[in-house]
C-alpha cells in the first residue's frame, strides 16, 4: 500500500474541528515479540586456545520509529502539494498526534552480544594457570529497523538516543 492511501486513510477520522474521531482509531503494531531466543557456544582446544561466542535475537516484534524523519537522505523525498506522490510524510510541527503506520517497523534482530577468545599458557613454575584473552562486547547488531538500537521498551517506541556502546577489553587471568 503506498504512503498516499495510507495518509488518506488515516485523515478519514478526522473531525471538523481537527481532532480525531476516538471510533476511528485502531491498533497498528504490536510491541510484544514472538519469541525471544540466546544461543552460546563454547569451544577449548586442547592446545590451550578457548573461543565462545552469544548470540540473542528477538523476532516478530513492531517498532514505533521516530527517527524514519529525522535522517537526513529522506528530506528530499517529502510529500508536497506540488509532489504528491513521493513516499515520505510532509513536515508538520503535529507529526506526534498524526502518526500512521508509514512508522511502523519491523523490530526482529539478531545481535551478537559477547565474542571471547582466549588462550592458556603452558604451566609455570609458583602459577598454577596464566590466561592471556581479549573480549568484544556488543561488536555486531543485524537489522533492518532506522533505530540506532532495535531492543526497545515495553510501549514498542524506538527511544533510544544512542546505538550500545561496543567495548574491547583485553585481560590476563592469573592463578597461583
Amino acid at each position: 500500500m503506498s504512503f498516499k492511501r495510507l495518509y488518506r486513510l488515516n485523515y478519514i477520522g478526522l473531525k471538523s474541528d481537527g481532532t480525531l474521531d476516538p471510533d476511528m482509531r485502531k491498533i497498528i503494531g504490536d510491541p510484544n515479540p514472538d519469541f525471544i531466543t540466546s544461543l552460546n557456544l563454547q569451544l577449548k582446544h586442547q592446545c590451550g586456545i578457548d573461543f565462545s561466542i552469544m548470540f540473542y535475537s528477538m523476532y516478530g516484534n513492531d517498532i514505533y520509529a521516530k527517527r524514519k524523519l529525522d535522517r537526513p537522505s529522506l528530506q528530499a523525498d517529502r510529500w508536497t502539494a506540488e509532489d504528491p506522490n513521493n513516499d515520505r510524510p510532509r513536515l508538520r510541527s503535529d507529526r506526534e498526534y498524526f502518526a500512521s503506520s508509514w512508522f511502523v517497523e519491523d523490530g526482529s534482530f539478531l545481535r551478537i552480544q559477547n565474542i571471547t577468545l582466549g588462550y592458556t599458557l603452558p604451566k609455570i613454575p609458583f602459577i598454577q594457570q596464566c590466561r592471556i584473552y581479549v573480549n568484544a562486547a556488543n561488536p555486531f547488531t543485524f537489522s533492518k529497523t532506522s533505530e540506532y538500537d532495535p531492543e526497545i521498551g515495553e510501549d514498542g517506541r524506538g527511544d533510544a538516543p544512542y546505538p550500545r556502546i561496543t567495548a574491547l577489553t583485553a585481560g590476563l587471568e592469573l592463578k597461583f
